[in-house]
């Protein structure tokens, strides 16, 4: 199933890609190619967003961290320079649990109805502008560096948060909620310049 490329339009909510998505999984386990190919008939800004959402849900990812967070970093340096989806061949080939996207898509459905109340389209500009875009794909290549680091338990969630906003509002074309994902950006690297500078002990009494 070839999910249809004309409901990439701003009057189509996520929460309604989503619940498309959601059927494509009942069709038994994908390959990291099939699920790559569904979601970028939406966009590059929807593989980040649901490569993200794993860090911050309560869904295991048993061997699978690494590889998302690598895809996220090309997707967004395809944003970045504009060109079409890809992944190294022989990774296309990995099978992907289809239960287990069906548990990410599934949560993410719900946050994204929740979302929809405030994401809206506004400041258009953040997420239309050509140029804009592709700063936002460099922003979310940098935050998805951070979130590829080998690091201590917790600290995926920032970066993924960070990475999840900026990808809601683009797709939503929200503007604000861009910003909002720039500030994210911004308080994530000075964490983690604070965790390289002082150590897990010292940030942490810092923090506190």
């Amino acid at each position: 199933m070839t999910l249809d490329p004309t409901k990439h339009d701003p009057t189509v909510r996520l929460s309604q890609v989503i619940e498309d998505l959601l059927k494509v999984c009942d069709q038994g386990d994908l390959t990291l190619g099939d699920f790559l190919r569904e979601l970028s008939v939406y966009g590059h800004m929807l593989v980040c967003l649901a490569c993200a959402a794993p860090f911050l849900l309560p869904v295991p990812l048993p061997g699978l961290s690494t590889v998302f967070g690598f895809v996220i970093c090309v997707a967004s340096l395809q944003i970045a320079f504009n060109k079409d989806p890809w992944v190294p061949p022989s990774w296309r080939s990995r099978k992907i649990s289809a239960g287990m996207v069906k548990k990410i898509f599934t949560s993410l459905l719900r946050v994204t109805r929740y979302t929809e109340k405030a994401i809206k389209p506004r400041l258009r500009f953040f997420a239309r502008h050509p140029g804009a875009v592709r700063f936002n794909g460099v922003v979310i290549f940098v935050i998805s560096l951070l979130l590829s680091l080998p690091m201590p338990p917790g600290f995926n969630a920032p970066p993924a948060l960070a990475i999840i906003v900026l990808a809601l509002g683009s797709l939503e074309h929200d503007g604000l909620a861009i910003m909002v994902g720039y500030v994210l950006s911004i308080l994530n690297l000075a964490l983690f310049a604070g965790f390289f500078v002082l150590g897990y002990e010292g940030l942490q009494a810092l923090l506190h």
